[in-house]
């Protein structure tokens, strides 16, 4: 099920819940900090080297997707590994 309101816009503009998904966290929210606030807000600086492995690897997903392997993008990057963030 669609889970937030960015989600939710997309599907309501495509009129469908089926289309292919690069999954991205968004790590643990700092106590006492709303989910919205959080992800408008600017980056951190130790979060910086973060961001950059985590759009290599949605650029990954990206080009792989764009091979017509959606599936394969799907399974290999919307998994959570070991040293990903919660999200």
């Amino acid at each position: 099920m669609v889970t937030h309101s960015g989600m939710r816009s997309i599907v309501r503009e495509l009129g469908s819940v089926f289309f292919p998904r690069i999954r991205v966290g968004i790590g643990p929210l700092p106590p006492a900090l709303d989910a919205t606030d959080f992800v408008l807000s600017s980056f951190f600086d130790e979060e910086k080297s973060l961001l950059e492995k985590g759009l290599s690897k949605a650029q990954n997903a990206l080009d792989l997707i764009l091979d017509e392997e959606i599936e394969s993008a799907m399974n290999l990057y919307n998994q959570r590994t070991p040293s990903d963030p919660e999200s």
